[in-house]
C-alpha cells in the first residue's frame, strides 16, 4: 500500500506543475481541482500504509540482540518506510496546499499542518538524510507562505553540509533551485545575485544544464534577465541585452522534454515580443503552440478586464473588439499547430491543442 500511495503521489504532483502552467483561468481552476482529487486519493492510501507500518514498527521490541539479524533487519526496514510515509504525509498536504489560493483559509490550514510535520521530522531526524530532506520541506512551506528570510536561512543552512554523498548532493541541488526563486521574489529582488548564482551553479558542471534541476535553474535564470530588464533607468540597448539572454536561455530549455518546456516556448514567445520581433509563420508545432498559448493568457486576462468594465461604455466596447482579435488569432495559431503536428508533440500537447480550439472557437 505504501508504494502505491507513492506512486499516487507522484502522479498528483505531476498533475498539480501541469495545472499551475496552463494559461487560461477556467482551465488551470479545472485542472487544479482534478489535481486535488488525486492528493485526496493518495493521501487516503499514504494514510492508511502509515498507521498499518506505525503499528508493524511499534509491535517489535525496543532492543533486539545483535545476533538477531533478520529480525533487526525487518524492525529497520519497517521503521524506513513508516519515516518515509510521515514524509510523503506531509507533502500531501503542501501539494494540496497549492492547488488553492495562497490567501485561502484552505492553503493557510494545508501549509500550516505541513509545517508542523516537516518540523517534526526535521527534530527527530536532523542529522539523518530524510531530516534533511524535511528541513528542505520546511524551507519550501516558508516560501509558499511568503516568508521569504525564513526560506532563505534554512536553504542557506542545507547548503553548508559538508557531505559529498550522491544524496545530499541531490538535496542541495534542489535546495539551489528553491534559493533562486527566493531571490527573484518580489519581496527579495535579488536580481543581479540570482544571475551570479546560477550562471556559477551551471558553469561547475556543465552536465547540469540538461538536467531537470538544471533547466529549473535556468528557468529562473531566464526569469531574472527579464526582471534585470524592466529595471528603471537602463537604456534600450541594455533592457535589450537582458531581454536577448533571457530568449536565449528560453530556447535553450525549450530544446528538452519535461515540465518546463511548455512554459519555455511561451517564455520565448514573450520575449520576442517584448524585443519587438515579429514570429510570423509559426513552422513547426511546437512554435505555433507556444504562440498560441500566449493568446490564451491574453484572452484569460482581457475577459475578467471586461467583465470588471462598465457596461454600454466605450472602454468596454474596446475591450470586445480587442477579445475577439485575439480569439481570431488564437484560433489561426491553434489550427496552425495542429495542421503542422507530427510524431514529436506529446498526446497531452495534441489534446490540449484540441481542447483550446474548441474552447475559443466562436
Amino acid at each position: 500500500n505504501y508504494r502505491r500511495g507513492q506512486a499516487l503521489l507522484d502522479l498528483a504532483t505531476i498533475a498539480v506543475s501541469e495545472a499551475a502552467g496552463l494559461p487560461d483561468e477556467p482551465e488551470r481552476s479545472k485542472a487544479l481541482e482534478g489535481a486535488r482529487d488525486k492528493i485526496g486519493a493518495a493521501r487516503g492510501v499514504l494514510q492508511s500504509a502509515h498507521d498499518a507500518l506505525k503499528t508493524a514498527y511499534e509491535g517489535f521490541d525496543v532492543y533486539i540482540p545483535q545476533g538477531e539479524t533478520e529480525k533487526r533487519a525487518a524492525r529497520a526496514g519497517v521503521e524506513a518506510d513508516y519515516l518515509w510515509a510521515q514524509l510523503d504525509l506531509a507533502k500531501a498536504d503542501f501539494h494540496d496546499a497549492t492547488t488553492y489560493d495562497p490567501q485561502s483559509d484552505e492553503a493557510k490550514t494545508l501549509l500550516a499542518r505541513a509545517t508542523e510535520r516537516f518540523l517534526s521530522i526535521h527534530e527527530k531526524y536532523r542529522q539523518q538524510l530524510i531530516g534533511h530532506i524535511a528541513h528542505e520541506w520546511l524551507g519550501q512551506c516558508f516560501q509558499q507562505q511568503g516568508e521569504i528570510g525564513k526560506a532563505l536561512g534554512i536553504y542557506d543552512e542545507l547548503l553548508r553540509n559538508p557531505s559529498d554523498s550522491p544524496d545530499v548532493i541531490r538535496l542541495k541541488n534542489d535546495v539551489e533551485l528553491h534559493r533562486l526563486r527566493c531571490l527573484i521574489h518580489d519581496k527579495r529582488k535579488d536580481y543581479t545575485l540570482a544571475v551570479t548564482e546560477a550562471t556559477s551553479w551551471l558553469a561547475a558542471d556543465p552536465r547540469r544544464a540538461r538536467q531537470d534541476v538544471g533547466l529549473g535553474v535556468r528557468r529562473e535564470l531566464a526569469l531574472a534577465y527579464e526582471k534585470l530588464a524592466a529595471t528603471a533607468g537602463l537604456s534600450q540597448d541594455e533592457k535589450n541585452r537582458y531581454l536577448r539572454m533571457a530568449l536565449d536561455e528560453s530556447r535553450e530549455i525549450g530544446k528538452f522534454p519535461g515540465r518546463y518546456k511548455n512554459e519555455a516556448n511561451r517564455m520565448v514567445a514573450r520575449f520576442e515580443s517584448a524585443l519587438g520581433r515579429k514570429p510570423g509563420v509559426p513552422g513547426n508545432f511546437q512554435a505555433a503552440y507556444a504562440l498560441a498559448q500566449t493568446r490564451l493568457e491574453e484572452i484569460s486576462n482581457l475577459k475578467s478586464r471586461l467583465d470588471a468594465a462598465p457596461r454600454n461604455s466605450a472602454e468596454r466596447a474596446r475591450m470586445q473588439d480587442e477579445l475577439d482579435r485575439q480569439l481570431r488569432e488564437g484560433e489561426r495559431l491553434f489550427r496552425i499547430a495542429l495542421e503542422l503536428a507530427d510524431s514529436s508533440p506529446s498526446p497531452v500537447e495534441l489534446n490540449g491543442a484540441r481542447n483550446y480550439l474548441a474552447y475559443i472557437y466562436p
